[in-house]
């Protein structure tokens, strides 16, 4: 027998004794349900389709991610790796106090990478100041996604 809704099918008992715990809030049950019903999730305010904003924090500044570019300015692997992408990052905060540093893992590399730039264009004109403070040896523009203000 079948639940009335997606996740009323999730919690049932399948013919293994199995079964599935779904715990979320009931905004997100009303959401998750509705879509499958076809109907308009409904939001604070009554609209439906419109969407919603996380709850910043005060002072925080509202950002989504979007396709761009980063100037990435180190590359290493291991933990010798992640040490010297944070210094590098450091470094790149000091050098330029207005412009975000990230540190990431991608695949087996740590990775230094500036800024939040959302055409190549003002990666290019950016990778100029980079590459003539001498921070890194090597520099180079990479796609990424971005945060952006709204």
């Amino acid at each position: 027998m079948h639940g009335q809704t997606f996740t009323d099918d999730l919690r049932e008992i399948d013919s293994n004794g199995g079964s599935l715990e779904v715990i979320q809030s009931t905004d997100m049950d009303t959401i998750v349900n509705e879509k499958e019903l076809g109907k308009a999730a409904p939001t604070a305010d009554g609209l439906a389709n419109r969407s919603k904003r996380p709850k910043l924090k005060p002072g925080q500044t509202p950002t989504e991610r979007v396709s761009g570019f980063r100037i990435q300015i180190y590359a290493g692997t291991g933990s010798e790796g992640n040490a010297n992408a944070k210094k590098m990052q450091a470094r790149a905060r000091q050098a330029f106090p207005g412009l975000s540093a990230y540190v990431s893992l991608n695949g087996p590399r740590w990775v230094c990478r500036l800024g939040d730039f959302q055409t190549n264009q003002e990666a290019q004109a950016f990778l100029r100041r980079v590459r003539s403070s001498g921070i890194s040896k090597t520099v180079s523009i990479v796609r990424s996604a971005i945060f952006v203000a709204y």
